[in-house]
């Protein structure tokens, strides 16, 4: 599950990424509630961060050396959240930013 979460998150963040270095939101009015291009960065990292930790506690301790101890992995899903949440507020922030101009 772990690694299908890196995958996942890898190819949403690099495209986030890709949208944002060209210089476009990746959405348009109508499209609605969509994700722009911060979102999908946002989201993806942090489902790459937590699909990193997950693939390292279920895993021998050699093969990952760097994870946050299992007895603390609710801060590694909050953290996770609170970068959703603040790339959203981002996306919503360049929308009406955007929409004034």
């Amino acid at each position: 599950m772990g690694v299908v979460l890196m995958v996942c998150g890898g190819v949403m963040a690099s495209f986030g990424a890709v949208l944002i270095a060209r210089g476009r939101s990746g959405i348009t009015r109508s499209e609605g509630a969509k994700p722009g291009a911060w979102t999908r960065l946002g989201c993806g990292l942090g489902a790459f961060v937590l699909g990193y930790h997950m693939f390292g506690w279920g895993s021998p301790a050699s093969w990952v050396p760097l994870k946050a101890p299992v007895g603390i992995w609710w801060v590694v899903v909050v953290g996770c959240v609170v970068v959703g949440l603040g790339s959203w507020g981002m996306d919503r922030k360049d929308r009406v930013l955007s929409k004034g101009a």
